[in-house]
């Protein structure tokens, strides 16, 4: 995902500034940036981090509990529903600090078991169909495999971010929902495009804008945190809503939220012979 982009588990970034010009809202706050890659000028991004910028992932960072505690942080396990269209499945994601990272797709069609698996060891992605009908693993295609890795970092993109190789730069200001926010773009060391939308009040993040595929075509897209709460002393988020061209199409609830509580190391390894992924049906 893309989540996935950055399902990373931070996901809230946010900003204080006094000078800022003003834009309306819309759903889809990067659909301008697509537009022009389609034209041929294709946004390279920011280079650099700038003070302003760097300073509203501070202020991110603290109102999410602070860089310690963050850091203290070693296993989440989330499980809940995805809902997309009017299909449902039960999800269950394992991030392992500092970026391994399992993520379980399971549904029911027609009275059969349906389950998918999708893992980035730590150097490798990988996926598999693992019910009805097994299948050996693969590896992940490297278009998929990129943000997959992305949002495999434990500690996501703001954290550590210029070691990691992403800049971020103060943009504009909009609002959501009513209410005012600091636009942060950044370039991930992916290559991709992301737009962060920080409230001005409380730094919690209200807006995330990124690059989503439906079939072959990319589509300007955002999601929205629908609530927050605190595990650890870290605040996380309660679900998401995903928005293109001003209509829901996916929706996340995080309904159990477990954190550092022991994740075997074999969860995340690629089995290698028939014998070994045949058992992960039993499961």
């Amino acid at each position: 995902m893309k989540f996935y982009t950055h399902l990373c588990i931070l996901g809230l970034f946010f900003a204080s500034l006094s000078t800022l010009s003003s834009q309306d809202e819309s759903p889809s706050g990067n659909l301008e940036e697509e537009e022009s890659e389609e034209e041929g000028k294709k946004d390279q991004g920011p280079t650099a981090t700038d003070a302003n910028a760097a300073k509203l992932i501070e202020y991110h960072l603290q109102v999410l509990g602070g860089v310690e505690q963050i850091k203290s942080l070693k296993t989440i396990i989330k499980k809940g529903p995805l809902r997309i269209g009017k299909n449902e499945y039960d999800m269950i994601w394992y991030h392992k600090a500092p970026n391994k990272y399992r993520v379980e797709q399971h549904h029911k069609k027609m009275g059969r078991n349906h389950r998918t698996i999708r893992v980035y060891d730590g150097q490798t992605a990988w996926t598999q169909v693992v019910e009805p009908k097994p299948k050996p693993p693969t590896i992940m295609g490297k278009a998929e495999a990129k943000d997959f890795i992305i949002e495999a970092d434990f500690y996501g993109p703001l954290l550590d971010h210029q070691s990691k190789g992403h800049f971020f730069v103060y943009d504009s200001q909009a609002k959501v929902y009513g209410k005012p926010a600091h636009i942060v773009k950044g370039k991930l060391s992916s290559g991709s495009i992301v737009y962060y939308y920080f409230d001005v009040k409380d730094y919690l993040l209200r807006r995330y804008g990124f690059t989503d595929k439906f079939a072959s075509a990319s589509v300007a897209a955002d999601y929205y945190p629908t609530g927050f709460h605190k595990f650890y002393g870290v605040v996380m988020e309660k679900g998401r809503e995903y928005v293109a061209n001003k209509g829901i199409y996916k929706e996340i609830d995080f309904e159990s939220i477990k954190v550092n509580e022991e994740i075997a190391d074999s969860l995340f390894t690629m089995p290698k012979s028939k014998e070994n992924w045949l058992k992960q049906k039993g499961k």
